[in-house]
């Protein structure tokens, strides 16, 4: 899943979820192997609530976008 921005200014609650559940390692479309992640070009607001396959993050303060992808049942975020 990719966004440009996630979540509001005003903190409005936003949950974001890509894969589903804990035992999804990939998904198949298009015969194509397909990580689970979510990417965010600019900022993610607080109140916005990121999961990917399981693993959770809840953000309190603004930050700066990335890439999330879930590893070990933990969020792994990267710059790009």
């Amino acid at each position: 899943m990719e966004l440009k921005a996630a979540g509001s200014a005003s903190a409005t609650p936003t949950s974001i979820q890509a894969g589903w559940g804990e035992e999804l390692e990939a998904e198949i479309a298009d015969g194509e192997v397909r990580i689970p992640k979510v990417a965010v070009r600019n900022d993610v607001q607080p109140g916005v609530v990121i999961t990917v396959a399981g693993a959770t993050e809840r953000f309190t303060r603004p930050s700066i976008g990335g890439v999330w992808r879930e590893k070990d049942g933990k969020l792994l975020y990267s710059a790009s």
